[in-house]
């Protein structure tokens, strides 16, 4: 794998082996990022259902400010803690070891405010909703902060969740992207 763009661009990291992870591929990171733009700069990051950070270590190349990588699997978190390190970033990360509502719960008593979300569920297990219903809840996300929600093109997400409202979607084969922001009303 390698970053796609910004200030590590073209460094390679490590992929998941053959650990049951689904990177989001570089094609499909190239678009998205192409889509946030200079959105990214200065962010506070949140990466989670990371497999092995590609999506949160993009983010820091283009200028994140810092980023949070949830990852319940220790195997796989220890990916993201040598990618962190071969490219230079731990000191602008964290890595959380926890199933993703408790590192929200954890983050959220914390005082953890965040700008851009990236989630990436495994696929059509039912993770995607209940997670965007609790970002729509909770002041983890700032007011201005976005969703970047990676799922498969088979799956049912909502328009909406609460004041949570989806902006736009792209699809990529089977798979689907969509960004979620706060509706003001």
């Amino acid at each position: 794998m390698r970053v796609i763009g910004g200030e590590l661009s073209g460094r390679r990291f490590s992929g998941p082996g053959k650990l049951p992870v689904r990177p989001t591929g570089d094609n499909v990171r190239e678009s998205l990022f192409g889509i946030l733009g200079r959105a990214v700069e200065d962010k506070m990051v949140l990466d989670l259902f990371a497999g092995v950070g590609s999506l949160g270590i993009e983010a820091l190349s283009r200028g994140a400010r810092a980023a949070v990588f949830v990852e319940a699997e220790p195997r796989t978190a220890r990916i993201i803690r040598e990618n962190l390190e071969t490219l230079g970033l731990s000191g602008r990360a964290r890595i959380l070891i926890l199933p993703v509502t408790r590192a929200l719960r954890k983050l959220e008593k914390e005082g953890g405010r965040f700008d851009l979300v990236f989630l990436d569920p495994p696929y059509e297990q039912g993770l995607a909703e209940p997670v965007l219903t609790w970002l729509s809840y909770s002041v983890i996300l700032s007011p201005d902060g976005v969703v970047i929600l990676e799922h498969g093109a088979r799956e049912k997400i909502k328009p909406r969740y609460d004041s949570l409202v989806r902006g736009w979607e792209k699809r990529y084969g089977s798979k689907m992207i969509s960004g979620f922001n706060f509706f003001n009303t």
